[in-house]
């Protein structure tokens, strides 16, 4: 057994109708009634729309649905299925191939997901004393939508629904306008972001340039430095050897100066020498 439930039903009812009947389905009809000031609640809660709207439109629904229904349908109230659900889908099992598991029926209907409750939602003044109220009414019989419409009207006229929306579209107008200076702002204020950016990007780029010409010079410099050690090591070099070259000829001197001194030691060569070398010098 399959299960469909969507509200849009209320109004595509006679297309699936057809359609299980061309496919040669058994389709069954079970109507979950909620008082209409409970769905129009719902409504409003969930896409902001006005009451009387809500009730306008719950009221079409039940209209294309009482044409579109079967005689043979089945109805539940959502109240009391909400009160015990397994009392009324047990009651639903002997009209329909259904099994019920009390348990699994009673985790899957949770009271504390009802958001409305349209008990006491209206005033009591907008309805004759000791009349029902159609709007608060779980159940409403086909007999009774004209007198659901009138309640409306007498309840949700269609002039304060009129102001309602004016102040409605007057609020969101207000709304789009907040929305639409924000929007701007938050649009000069990226515009402002990308300038930086923009900026930060440019000044990085030149502080990436300068590092590169820095690097560059830097191994300038370093290449200098590297040919400055090498004329340093080459200049050591020459050095040394100069040293050793005047080492030897200090060397070469003073063996000189020993055998000039060891001729002049001679007795008799010596003596003449010393004359000669006296005499040159004067």
């Amino acid at each position: 057994m399959q299960v469909i439930k969507d509200p849009r039903l209320c109004i595509t009812l006679p297309l699936w109708l057809h359609a299980c009947a061309d496919l040669g389905l058994n389709a069954q009809v079970c109507i979950a009634s909620r008082a209409p000031l409970e769905v129009a609640q719902s409504l409003q809660r969930r896409d902001g729309f006005p009451l009387g709207y809500g009730l306008r439109l719950d009221l079409e629904y039940r209209r294309a649905l009482d044409a579109a229904t079967p005689p043979c349908s089945h109805t539940v109230s959502f109240p009391e299925l909400l009160q015990d659900a397994p009392a009324v889908m047990s009651r639903l099992a002997t009209q329909l191939p259904l099994q019920v598991g009390e348990g699994a029926v009673a985790a899957a209907v949770r009271r504390d997901l009802r958001h409305h409750s349209a008990s006491g939602a209206v005033a009591s003044g907008a309805v004759a004393s000791g009349a029902p109220n159609l709007l608060e009414q779980p159940v409403i019989a086909a007999s009774e939508l004209t007198a659901l419409a009138s309640a409306i009207e007498q309840q949700f006229p269609v002039a304060a629904l009129l102001s309602e929306w004016a102040e409605g579209f007057v609020a969101r107008g207000t709304q789009l306008t907040d929305l639409g200076e924000s929007h701007s702002r938050a649009l000069a204020t990226i515009a402002e972001r990308d300038e930086q950016i923009a900026d930060l990007d440019h000044r990085l780029q030149e502080t990436g340039a300068w590092l590169e010409r820095a690097l560059a010079t830097v191994e300038e410099r370093d290449g200098q430095v590297a040919e400055l050690d090498r004329r340093l090591a080459e200049i050591g070099d020459m050095h040394s050897h100069a040293l050793q070259v005047i080492a030897g000829k200090d060397r070469e001197i003073t063996d000189k100066d020993s055998e000039i001194a060891e001729i002049y030691a001679t007795p008799v060569v010596g003596r003449i020498l010393r004359r000669v070398h006296r005499k040159r010098v004067q």
